[in-house]
């Protein structure tokens, strides 16, 4: 699932990249998502203790432990901890910025396309209700 993930979010950066890079809160919130893609970028963000350090590792452990989210996502978290990154919890982020990354992620593991018309009764959203 990992290598899936690194190589959608690849083609979405090369397919957006216009979009993406005119857009200040869209840059900010696939932030983390370039250490989840490339582990020697997390690893370097550990090092020096990088705010994307703990946003990429509190991604992992809210797909690790939110049951309600897909099979698929709580196997990425899986495949995530297997390759060395780590599930640590932060109240730093908001609860709604981190749903809108993994409905993210869940659009990029998917390899669906980025900015498609959505609804709120959408049945593939990944986030979990309150």
């Amino acid at each position: 699932m990992v290598q899936k993930f690194r190589e959608n979010f690849q083609q979405c950066l090369s397919t957006y990249r216009q979009e993406i890079a005119s857009d200040a809160f869209l840059l900010s919130l696939i932030g983390p998502f370039y250490g989840l893609a490339d582990y020697s970028v997390y690893e370097g963000w550990k090092l020096s203790s990088d705010i994307r350090y703990f946003e990429a590792s509190n991604l992992v452990y809210c797909l690790e432990h939110t049951p309600a989210l897909p099979e698929d996502l709580q196997q990425l978290a899986a495949d995530f901890i297997e390759n060395g990154y780590e599930a640590i919890r932060s109240q730093d982020f908001s609860e709604e910025t981190v749903k809108e990354q993994i409905k993210f992620i869940y659009t990029i593991l998917r390899g669906e396309a980025l900015f498609a018309d959505s609804s709120d009764s959408d049945p593939h959203d990944p986030a979990p209700k309150s």
